[in-house]
């Protein structure tokens, strides 16, 4: 045989309307007090008082007068509700002092609080309850009062009547009798566990007195799976992302979620992204914990690297830049999330001065990619003149344009006159013979540093000297320019044509 295992509930019974306990479906009845139709004698089995006094539904009130119980049993108290059983069934426990019997729970479940209806006939009763859970366990509630019927107070029904069971005489009383509810909290512990029943005990001293039960209802314990929505996070970093819960458990629910500073409401709204637990606590002390982890999309970012020429920008959405650097710009993208876009920015400068050295032109700029230009002909190209130096073949304007990472500088035009200019006339240095066609025979009487020799286009040629030998067979015919450099650190400059 099953031992119980009984614990004493210490908690006070409530009369409280302000909790929400629903039907539980339970068997056990073992007594039919209440009247559907007349005559009460064959539509009921027992009697409530010493005076054959029993219930009736408002069916069996012929009068019209608006008495008697719902005829659907249904019994509302603030947020609860009781059901009774039906009228042509056994539809109470009806109990003597010392009496006993059980209501069974059609399917056992978790309870935070149970709640009975009932009433006590002749005076007060004093009732005890055992409530047993399918593990073995029970739990003991002694000393609950259950007002009497026509004297007490906190009814949940009053007014519904009484009729004298043998003759059908009714009191016509809309001010009583009164139904009272009977609230017993469980214990966190029990909480956990599945009532299968509940004993009933009239404790009354007086033998005289009756205990009538008619229904039961339970209040959930607090869920652990009642997040009833949620919504992550819209964007990277926002503060959109909610959790609506629905929870369940004996009311009046007190919530804390672990927030700074703590929110007390019962759903979450406008945070970021994280984990979020919400320790619910009911009515009768006990808590349990929700968890919900908020997410949020990805960063919503690009890099890309650009180049500009010195005096241009570059725009990126209604951001522009000028200068070279690093540059972060927040740009709205799709459902209005911000997207981070990084420039790497480069300006290319080109330093393009232009000097006379001789009859040669040069440009300051190296690197590139260069056209020489006609300034007097409205800046026209100078065919072939493609090089960093230039060597013109008639006095005028020049300049040139200089491009460098797909970034062109013209510089200023500087007048070139051979006006003053000379080539070199020194008996102790001469270059012949002048026309050329082979070796070009250099006649010093010092040591030779260097030697450069350079087309009209300013485009230095690939010659070979050997003992002040200068090999020009190689060379197309045109007109060149020798440049030597002698020990002395002088520079002497000739112009030869090759033939």
């Amino acid at each position: 045989m099953k031992r119980l295992t009984f614990s004493m509930l210490l908690i006070a019974s409530s009369l409280s309307f302000g909790q929400n306990h629903t039907p539980v479906a339970v068997t056990g009845y073992n007594s039919d007090v209440i009247a559907e139709t007349i005559p009460a004698i064959s539509t009921t089995d027992s009697t409530l008082d010493n005076i054959n006094n029993v219930l009736y539904s408002q069916s069996y009130d012929l009068s019209g007068n608006g008495t008697g119980l719902p005829d659907n049993g249904l019994i509302t108290s603030g947020s609860s509700s009781y059901q009774l059983n039906p009228y042509t069934a056994e539809n109470c426990i009806l109990l003597r002092t010392g009496q006993s019997d059980s209501l069974v729970l059609t399917t056992p479940a978790s309870y935070s609080s149970l709640s009975l209806l009932g009433l006590s006939t002749e005076i007060d009763g004093t009732i005890l309850l055992v409530i047993k859970f399918t593990d073995g366990t029970a739990a003991v509630i002694p000393n609950n009062n259950l007002p009497d019927w026509y004297n007490g107070s906190g009814a949940v029904l009053s007014g519904f009547d009484r009729t004298y069971r043998p003759d059908d005489f009714m009191d016509f009383n809309t001010a009583a009798p009164h139904l009272y509810r009977m609230d017993v909290n469980l214990s966190c512990i029990d909480q956990a566990k599945l009532v299968q029943s509940i004993m009933i005990i009239n404790t009354t001293p007086n033998p005289t007195m009756k205990t009538a039960i008619f229904a039961v209802s339970g209040a959930p314990v607090v869920s652990l799976s009642s997040i009833a929505s949620f919504q992550d996070l819209t964007c990277n970093s926002s503060n959109d992302g909610s959790i609506q819960i629905a929870p369940s458990g004996l009311t009046p629910l007190g919530f804390s979620w672990n927030t700074t500073p703590v929110t007390t409401t019962q759903n979450l709204n406008s945070v970021g992204a994280g984990n979020y637990t919400c320790t619910i606590t009911d009515a009768t002390g006990c808590t349990a914990l929700l968890n919900q982890f908020l997410t949020e999309p990805a960063a919503i970012s690009s890099n890309q690297t650009a180049t500009i020429c010195n005096g241009e920008s570059f725009t990126v959405g209604s951001f522009t830049h000028t200068t070279p650097g690093t540059f972060n710009d927040t740009l709205t993208a799709s459902m209005g999330c911000d997207s981070v876009v990084t420039t790497v920015l480069s300006v290319t400068s080109i330093t393009n001065n232009v000097t006379i050295s001789g009859h040669l032109l040069s440009t300051s700029a190296s690197g590139g990619q260069y056209q020489w230009l006609d300034c007097n002909a409205g800046n026209a190209v100078i065919p072939g003149a493609t090089g960093q130096i230039f060597a013109p073949t008639a006095d005028g304007s020049y300049a040139v344009a200089v491009t460098m990472n797909n970034c062109t500088d013209t510089s200023s035009c500087i007048a070139y006159s051979t006006l003053g200019l000379t080539e070199t006339e020194n008996a102790t240095i001469s270059a012949t013979p002048n026309p050329v066609t082979d070796v070009l025979t250099i006649r010093t009487e010092e040591s030779i540093r260097s030697i450069d020799v350079i087309d009209v286009f300013g485009k230095k040629q690939l010659v070979f000297l050997s003992d002040k030998q200068l090999y020009m067979r190689n060379l197309p015919a045109g007109i060149y320019f020798v440049t030597i450099e002698t020990d002395s650190g002088e520079d002497h400059v000739f112009r030869v044509i090759k033939q």
